[in-house]
Order: structure tokens, then C-alpha cells, then sequence
């Protein structure tokens, strides 16, 4: 426990004081969850940076649908965001950064394996499904996927049948495949 109460001083600047306090709260509820004492550690580590974000919370849990160390795209999180949680372009981009200063996003603007790993457990099935559903209807119908805009750093071309996979619309990956 020493040693995520340490990293979370380190990357919060946090007082050591407000540590004692969160360490009673990970033994009772977090740390009964993880199986392994190590994976118990690190994984208090990141639920407390992402409780840290407040309300933001549910948006870096979105980030689970995005492939394990595959760089987020500023063009489509904003677009995502913007739909899921009607952010702005630039409340968006503010949370962008304040993810990465909170080291939940790495500088190369991937999620680490620790961090993606806890979203992974974290989150539901059913939820991500949605999600990824979320982030498809973006992209639109397969007539207009040649249109979609080109701020996403062709992430659509290279991730969209993955996310339609994922979504459980099999129907759509063809017509992925045949665009």
C-alpha cells in the first residue's frame, strides 16, 4: 500500500495527510477486488487518478474501447466526446490534456497496458457494446463512410470494421470490407 500511496503523492502532488485518509477507503472497497497484491497496488494507483477526475470520470472509462497502446486521436476522442457528453471542442481538448498530466494518457497519447488493463475490468461488456456503437454512429451509414472527415487521422479507415466487430454489428463489417 506504501508504495501506491507513494506514486499518488508523486503525481498529485498530494499531501501525505490526504493520503491516510484514501488508504482506509482502498483496503475496505478497491483492494478486496484485485486478486494479487501487486495488480491490487497499481490498479489503486489508477482508480485514483481517475477519481481525481470528478465528473470527467466517465469519459477516460470511454476510453476502453480504444485499442491497447494504438494512439487516441485527438480528431475522433473530441468527436466522440462531443456526442456522448455534448463537450465542446476545446472542453474536450482541456480534458485531453489534463488526462495526460494526470499520466493516464502517455505522452505518445496511448493508454498504458496498467491503465487499459483496469478500464477492461472495470468496465462491463454492455457498456463497452455501447460505446463502441457510440463511436460507429460517428462514422454514420456505410454510404457515407468515404465522407467522414479527415480529423480523425484516418482512424476510421484503420479501426472502424474493429470497432463495428466489437460492437457485435457484423452486418456493418462487410460493408466495411466492400467500401
Amino acid at each position: 500500500m506504501l508504495s501506491a500511496s507513494l506514486l499518488y503523492c508523486v503525481l498529485h502532488r498530494a499531501s501525505w495527510s490526504s493520503i491516510q485518509a484514501l488508504k482506509a477507503e482502498f483496503k475496505k472497497n478497491l483492494l478486496a477486488d484485485f486478486p494479487d497484491e501487486f495488480n491490487r497496488l497499481i490498479y489503486a494507483a489508477v482508480k485514483t487518478s481517475i477519481d481525481a477526475l470528478g465528473n470527467n470520470k466517465q469519459r477516460y472509462l470511454e476510453l476502453a474501447i480504444f485499442p491497447n497502446e494504438i494512439r487516441l486521436e485527438p480528431g475522433i476522442i473530441i468527436r466522440y466526446w462531443s456526442q456522448t457528453a455534448g463537450l465542446s471542442e476545446f472542453a474536450a481538448q482541456r480534458l485531453l490534456s489534463l488526462m495526460a498530466k494526470k499520466s493516464l494518457i502517455q505522452k505518445s497519447n496511448t493508454l498504458h497496458t496498467l491503465p487499459y488493463a483496469y478500464l477492461q475490468y472495470v468496465t462491463e461488456p454492455h457498456e463497452r457494446i455501447a460505446w463502441h456503437n457510440a463511436l460507429v454512429v460517428i462514422y454514420g451509414t456505410s454510404e457515407t463512410w468515404g465522407d467522414s472527415p479527415d480529423d480523425d487521422n484516418e482512424y476510421g479507415w484503420k479501426r472502424l470494421t474493429w470497432h463495428l466487430h466489437q460492437a457485435g454489428r457484423i452486418e456493418g463489417v462487410g460493408k466495411n470490407c466492400r467500401s
